[in-house]
């Protein structure tokens, strides 16, 4: 026969387990997505069985109320999907990389006849993530050949931080990218935290 005090301890470690497996299913579908939207990741159902769960925690409900509208609403891009569109995205910044600051149509054209005769290095400035500390002295050659060299290890956040620096037309045509990317990350990193926030308590009662 169990007391109070137990049942209240099973009923609690009852929630927290099962709130930690729906941030395990949010973790999973922003990871490789819910398998049913090709390039986008619906997130509508599994937070709102978080949100059902999660009602009397403040903390959680905290983390999951900075999920933008936007990601509720419509989901986010896959990062399979975002690193398919890169290339694209880089090869239209390339031709306007020599005139990033100046919109007119001769600029453009200019700009796009002599980033074909532009040899590109592929040489990266750093080779990790955990050098890459700062974009200092990085014009906009250098960003995008640093955003391709991290887009290929899978390195959205570096890549992201990248593209972000870059500046006139060369960010314009990326920006929708950006957009996105950034989009993903903010869901991404909500859902790391409410998962090691939900496995942190489930285990401590487990315990």
């Amino acid at each position: 026969m169990l007391d109070e005090g137990q049942t209240c301890c099973r009923t609690t470690l009852g929630i927290y387990v099962t709130y930690y497996l729906h941030c395990l299913r949010l973790v999973w579908y922003v990871l490789v997505g819910d398998g049913r939207d090709g390039d986008m990741i619906r997130l509508d159902t599994v937070l709102s069985q978080c949100d059902g769960v999660g009602r009397e925690h403040e903390f959680i409900k905290s983390i999951i109320d900075t999920i933008p509208q936007a990601a509720r609403a419509v989901g986010v891009s896959s990062q399979s999907s975002l690193e398919q569109r890169f290339q694209s995205v880089v090869g239209e910044c390339k031709k306007v990389a020599l005139y990033p600051n100046n919109t007119n149509l001769v600029a453009q054209t200019l700009s796009s006849v002599y980033s074909r005769l532009l040899r590109y290095s592929v040489k990266p400035r750093f080779l990790s993530e955990e050098d890459f500390v700062s974009t200092d002295g990085m014009d906009t050659k250098d960003l995008l050949i640093q955003a391709q060299y991290f887009m290929g290890k899978h390195c959205l956040t570096a890549a992201v931080k990248c593209m972000n620096q870059l500046e006139g037309l060369p960010r314009t045509l990326a920006s929708d990218w950006i957009e996105e990317a950034r989009l993903l990350l903010e869901v991404r990193q909500a859902a790391s935290a409410v998962h090691s926030y939900a496995m942190s308590k489930a285990l401590g009662y487990v315990v």
